[in-house]
């Protein structure tokens, strides 16, 4: 049972239907009106999921990989984004883009060392290739 409804149980709503959402526009070709539609909505999530509260081991398993995949989503809904901006382009998604979302996210340590890992290297290649 979902404790206070209104912060925690909207969190996992939300995270369902954009789950939803974003598996129906990877099975068709999105325009960039539904993408811009849809980064809003990540971007909420990945700021809310940290305020689930966790009384049991349970819960924070739960939080995690909701986080893990909240993640996911948002590269996900960024390579789509670059992809419909530069089509037939190898893109590549801006680490200034990804880093304030993915920094909200509570993580395990060893998730959250590797996201960190790729990020400074995707940074490290924008430095390069500017």
């Amino acid at each position: 049972m979902i404790q206070d409804w209104t912060t925690n149980g909207q969190v996992f709503l939300d995270f369902i239907n954009i789950v939803k959402r974003l598996e129906n526009l990877q099975h068709s070709n999105p325009t960039v009106y539904e993408l811009e539609k849809l980064y809003p909505d990540v971007a909420s999530l990945c700021s809310r999921v940290g305020s689930v509260t966790c009384c049991t081991a349970k819960d924070r398993l739960c939080q995690s990989e909701m986080a893990k995949r909240t993640a996911n989503v948002m590269k996900a809904v960024l390579t789509l984004q670059q992809q419909s901006l530069y089509p037939g382009k190898n893109v590549r998604i801006p680490s200034r883009l990804l880093a304030p979302h993915v920094g909200k996210l509570p993580m395990p340590e060893d998730y959250g060392l590797q996201e960190l890992r790729e990020l400074t290297r995707s940074y490290m290649v924008e430095l390069t290739t500017a």
